[in-house]
């Protein structure tokens, strides 16, 4: 490895801050309080309780309600909760709160 190939122009600079950045909007957020206590009622509406989502995703109950209230992301958990309740992903569930008067 030759000194010039650490050296980095800043345009490649740019082009890897734009990267990093695509990246993280791709990661899933965690929902809030209220958000938690929405997915959770519409977990209730739908029929399903934390054991049962549990059991579809192959965790403890414990975990699935440490990701409905954001404590910890999953995103075998949040898939699960997301396709139960007739959602293309996670971030379609939590955009779909954002349109709910509080």
């Amino acid at each position: 490895m030759n000194r010039s190939s650490k050296i980095r122009k800043p345009a490649q600079k740019k082009a890897e801050r734009a990267r990093a950045a695509r990246v993280l909007r791709q990661i899933a957020k965690a929902p809030n309080l209220e958000q938690g206590a929405w997915i959770a009622y519409q977990m209730k509406l739908q029929g399903f309780t934390l054991v049962s989502m549990a059991e579809c995703a192959g965790v403890t109950f414990q975990m699935v309600h440490a990701v409905i209230y954001g404590k910890r992301t999953s995103g075998r958990v949040q898939k699960a909760i997301a396709q139960a309740l007739l959602f293309e992903g996670w971030n379609e569930l939590l955009a779909a709160r954002q349109g709910v008067a509080a």
